[in-house]
């Protein structure tokens, strides 16, 4: 079979089941569209309103409460980490994994807090002069988290250096991450490479559906428009930067990043 047969013949197997996604996908966005259309005034009003109480009352103290969760998740899985690590035979290579996979889900928790930090101060900001004796609050649970989240960071990677003493790199280095995963063996960069391809697909598809759905909401809410434009201008960095960086390394004498 010549290549263009094989083209074609995969073409076919797969253009049913794209056709009736696209099908289906038309028929979701032409059903969301019509019920905003038919929804009642009253709705966006009232989210709008919950919007500005949550703003304007409760965002003021998320950062603070950020601090208490992410200590809340973050010490059970280091301390375990730790346990496991000091009672290590030297043999026992599941022990080392199930250690550094808590540490590892620990560094999860910390990075979700930042995010979650980040838009409730964000939220906080936004917020109407209703009480300025909140705004210290605000500011300083943001920077009280700031500088736990280093803290937590720095305990995280030395006792990650200490499981796997060829890992380099200090956290309060600018240059961490270069030095680090220049002290990563082959299949950990690959590792490394295979997560960020996946997370290059995650962020495309979801800034494909925010886009879609500020589109709709966009038919009646102009302030929608600033929004649709920040994600279209994340989703267009993220190809631009993926594809110039796929250029490069498809050169001739390129090789993968250290």
């Amino acid at each position: 079979m010549s290549k263009q047969s094989e083209n074609r013949s995969e073409n076919k197997q797969h253009l049913g089941v794209f056709l009736l996604i696209c099908l289906g996908s038309g028929l979701l966005g032409a059903a969301l569209g019509l019920g905003l259309a038919f929804a009642p005034d009253t709705l966006g009003t009232t989210a709008a309103q919950g919007a500005r109480w949550f703003c304007s009352r409760a965002a003021h103290f998320g950062p603070l409460a950020c601090c208490v969760l992410v200590l809340v998740v973050f010490l059970p899985l280091y301390r375990r980490a730790k346990g496991l690590f000091s009672g290590w035979d030297g043999e026992d290579e599941l022990v080392i994994e199930q250690a550094q996979q808590r540490l590892e889900l620990g560094l999860l928790a910390v990075n979700v807090s930042v995010i979650v930090c980040y838009f409730l101060f964000g939220c906080s900001a936004c917020a109407p002069m209703e009480n300025p004796r909140v705004i210290p609050i605000s500011a300083g649970g943001m920077l009280a988290h700031l500088a736990l989240i280093m803290v937590l960071q720095q305990k995280a990677v030395d006792l990650l250096k200490q499981i796997n003493p060829e890992k380099k790199g200090s956290v309060y280095d600018f240059r961490f991450q270069k030095r680090w995963l220049d002290s990563c063996d082959e299949s950990e960069r690959l590792a490394i490479y295979r997560s960020a391809f996946a997370a290059y697909k995650a962020v495309t598809y979801l800034c494909l559906g925010l886009w879609l759905l500020l589109v709709l909401i966009s038919m009646f809410f102009s302030s929608a428009l600033l929004a649709m434009g920040c994600v279209c201008l994340i989703w267009l960095v993220q190809t631009v930067v993926y594809c110039t960086a796929s250029m490069s390394l498809g050169k001739t004498g390129s090789s993968l990043p250290r």
